[in-house]
């Protein structure tokens, strides 16, 4: 569930409201997941890949947005890619998720993979974008 305190430092740095219960609301919504239909935001979704890297455990995660327009939600994945490239590289702290997750993970790494793409268009015709990432981790708990 790293993915889940990847998502709390992207709100706690501005990127926008963490959704958990879906009763929250707001132009920036930051879902666990899954990106509800007829909601804007970003989420993240964990993926498969190589668990170990060295005695460091990593995650893959990809986050996908779909933008108040078809430029938006570009536009939010490159400045979270960007914060990634400045801000957790080579470490950060991932908070705390209070009534979720007490995991502490610090001196993690979170680096972009693959650069933005387009993935398609949903029901409403609005282009949802891709962006991916892994982070590389060790649980202090």
């Amino acid at each position: 569930m790293i993915t889940l305190h990847i998502l709390k430092l992207l709100e706690d740095n501005g990127f926008g409201t963490l959704s958990l219960t879906g009763k929250e609301s707001g132009e920036n919504l930051l879902w666990f997941e899954k990106l509800p239909l007829g909601k804007d935001g970003v989420y993240i979704m964990s993926r498969g890949d190589a668990m170990t890297r060295g005695q460091m455990t990593t995650q893959a995660f990809d986050l996908y947005a779909r933008g108040s327009n078809d430029l938006d939600g570009a536009k939010r994945l490159e400045a979270i890619l960007e914060f990634f490239a400045k801000e957790c590289y080579p470490v950060c702290d991932l908070p705390l998720v209070r009534k979720y997750s007490e995991t502490v993970y610090k001196n993690s790494i979170i680096v972009p993979t693959f650069n933005i793409s387009n993935v398609g268009v949903d029901s409403a015709d609005r282009v949802i974008y891709l962006a991916s990432a892994q982070v590389i981790y060790k649980k202090e708990q």
